[in-house]
């Protein structure tokens, strides 16, 4: 075979190394399983509190306390979000999918909520 063919069944067969690994790469880095994506998924970020405080939705229950910015004051979420395992005593930054529910019942969200990463926990301060 001569030099030329050589070189340039070199660089094929390199070629297509490459991109076999970058198939095989891509094909290990999966979406998250908790959320499944939907056009009308909105990505946000929540601010939870550190307790949950009584609340009255269809019936008394706890509501967690969460915040869309660090400037705005906490409102009561009587929703949940689906995922995420609420400690008390911590304060969360959570990435969190919004999405549509078509025609909820009429005592539940018109929006499911579910975790998409914890961006920080933190414990609550303690006021002495």
């Amino acid at each position: 075979m001569p030099l030329l063919d050589q070189n340039r069944l070199s660089t094929v067969m390199l070629s297509a190394l490459l991109g076999l690994g970058t198939v095989a790469i891509a094909a290990c880095t999966a979406p998250e399983e908790s959320a499944e994506t939907s056009p009308d998924a909105e990505i946000v970020t929540l601010y939870v509190g550190p307790e949950k405080v009584e609340c009255v939705g269809v019936a008394p229950q706890q509501c967690l306390q969460v915040r869309y910015s660090l400037a705005d004051e906490y409102e009561l979420f009587y929703s949940s979000i689906n995922g995420f395992n609420y400690e008390p005593g911590y304060e969360y930054e959570l990435i969190v999918q919004k999405t549509p529910v078509e025609n909820p019942p009429a005592d539940a969200s018109s929006i499911e909520w579910t975790l998409v990463d914890v961006g920080s926990q933190t414990p609550a301060e303690t006021n002495p």
